[in-house]
């Protein structure tokens, strides 16, 4: 106990105690041991009137245990009162700063705002195509042999995916919130569209054909921009960086299952045909290389009767085996 909380104290019992000092008296007490210091001082105050005139002293027991039990009751009251102040003031600083962090968390759920979301990878094996919804709505058909990253939440200021393959894309539209598609040497912004991109690892060129809406190409190499209407085609070669525009219709008919070829070089029908029957294609003599087809098959149409179509129309002839396609020519 401080000296001037012990003086306050005396003024108080004595009577001679101002305001002031009452209410510092009041406020001190704010541990039992002082609160037994106070007892102890209570019972030698009467043990000193015992030695004083006896008609001015009254010869019963000061309730000192009852008085520490008052004491203890409103001094608790009055730190529960001032616990109470101090929770409220604390309440209105943690009560925003827990609304602030929830809405942070609901908004982390729909957007990676803390850079903690997980990174996810779906890959469409030879001879298969998978479907997917992202987390914003958006969906992708994602053809054969084609591998495609994402979080599981996308970004608050944009969302981004890494394309290796080919892939249709129907983009959720947002404003300030591009859709980004990371490929090799180059990348696809769009707010909200339809387009189909082609970007297989073992192929030089890239394609993207915009269906609806409206894209825009980005050249890493030369930082260049090339804006696509719908109807047209960008092909972008990967060492180059050289880029041009054409009409390319028939560019997402492998969303519905068929192949469709226009005067199609037999190198690039071959992969196509790899990735959609899962089959290795052994060329014997390099002369194949010099024919195109033009060709559109059915749904679910058996390898079998496009290579047989295939030798109708040329000196190409095809021999199964398992999952290898030898090409001779005759």
């Amino acid at each position: 106990m401080d000296k001037s909380s012990d003086i306050n104290m005396r003024k108080r019992f004595s009577g001679s105690a101002t305001a002031g000092d009452t209410v510092r008296t009041l406020a001190w007490p704010s541990a039992d041991e002082e609160i037994r210091l106070l007892s102890e001082q209570i019972d030698k105050d009467l043990h000193d009137l015992e030695g004083l005139p006896c008609d001015l002293f009254v010869p019963h027991p000061i309730p000192s245990d009852e008085m520490l039990d008052e004491i203890l009751k409103r001094t608790a009251s009055k730190r529960k009162n001032g616990r109470a102040l101090h929770l409220w003031r604390a309440a209105a600083i943690f009560i925003p700063l827990v609304l602030l962090i929830s809405f942070g968390l609901y908004v982390n759920r729909h957007a990676d705002i803390f850079g903690t979301s997980e990174t996810r990878v779906i890959e469409a094996k030879r001879g298969e195509k998978l479907h997917f919804i992202f987390q914003d709505g958006s969906r992708v058909a994602v053809n054969s042999a084609t591998r495609l990253q994402f979080p599981t939440r996308f970004g608050l200021k944009n969302r981004s995916v890494c394309l290796q393959g080919e892939a249709y894309f129907d983009v959720v539209g947002m404003n300030n919130r591009p859709f980004i598609i990371e490929l090799e040497n180059a990348e696809v912004k769009v707010l909200g569209t339809s387009f189909n991109v082609k970007a297989y690892p073992e192929e030089d060129s890239i394609r993207i054909t915009l269906d609806e809406g409206s894209i825009s190409f980005h050249n890493n190499l030369d930082h260049s921009r090339t804006l696509l209407t719908p109807g047209q085609t960008l092909a972008f070669n990967k060492q180059t960086g050289a880029s041009r525009l054409y009409e390319q219709p028939n560019a997402f008919t492998w969303t519905s299952n068929q192949i469709v070829f226009q005067n199609t070089p037999f190198l690039e029908i071959a992969r196509v045909l790899e990735r959609a029957y899962d089959v290795t294609f052994h060329v014997q003599n390099q002369d194949a290389y010099q024919f195109a087809f033009t060709f559109t098959s059915n749904p679910n149409e058996p390898l079998e009767n496009i290579l047989k179509d295939f030798e109708r129309v040329s000196s190409l002839k095809f021999n199964i085996k398992k999952d290898t396609v030898t090409v001779s020519v005759e």
